[in-house]
């Protein structure tokens, strides 16, 4: 909460943005943070697509390391 909050004075994230965070670490897979994650927003499904499609290049590349 003090990163948004810091990010919120900085003007990176506007007073009034609601938002939600879940971070995945996917080589060690396990969740390492989850802040309101069950809030549905519109923003999350739109940058969904970008992040598989990055994912699936690494796979490609990578198989090993992007399982």
């Amino acid at each position: 909460n003090n990163h948004i909050q810091m990010m919120r004075r900085a003007g990176r994230v506007t007073p009034d943005e609601k938002t939600s965070w879940s971070i995945y670490d996917f080589t060690a897979r396990k969740k390492l943070v989850a802040i309101r994650e069950d809030v549905p927003h519109q923003g999350a499904s739109m940058i969904k697509p970008f992040i598989a499609q990055a994912y699936f290049f690494r796979h490609q590349e990578n198989r090993r390391r992007y399982p």
